[in-house]
């Protein structure tokens, strides 16, 4: 297991609300995580996509998003902003994607050099980054 990896927005999701979704890796890099053993980096498209999820009511939180993100936040939790880099590498990406959250996530993966935890078959299909599920 990596002691580090990205999380694209259903994952987290899932994590929270509902872990049987998971696939089995991605299960064990979770574990990881909530035990304090591996990083969970957030890119901030997946903050911004979990905002415009929990307006459309697919997530609930019982205040407010940041209600929700301190459920899902340990101290191994780290929100990562988004760099102009990652805007030109998500242009730059030689892939057919029209999805920029999802190329803006891959982005930041490749920035970082770590694996991406993901069921989005795009994403997996694309092998622009190691994929973690």
């Amino acid at each position: 297991m990596n002691d580090a990896f990205v999380t694209d927005t259903h994952p987290v999701v899932w994590l929270a609300a509902d872990r049987k979704k998971l696939g089995r890796r991605a299960a064990r890099a979770f574990d990881a995580y909530e035990a304090g053993e591996a990083t969970l980096y957030v890119p901030a498209p997946v903050v911004l996509e979990t905002w415009f999820l929990r307006k459309n009511g697919r997530i609930r939180a019982s205040t407010s998003l940041g209600s929700w993100w301190d459920s899902v936040a340990s101290p191994s939790l780290l929100f990562e902003p988004m760099t102009g880099e990652d805007v030109v590498q998500a242009e730059r990406l030689h892939w057919e994607h029209v999805d920029v959250f999802d190329r803006l996530i891959v982005a930041c993966a490749l920035r970082l050099g770590l694996p991406l935890v993901t069921a989005d078959a795009a994403i997996t299909d694309s092998t622009l980054v190691e994929v973690v599920w």
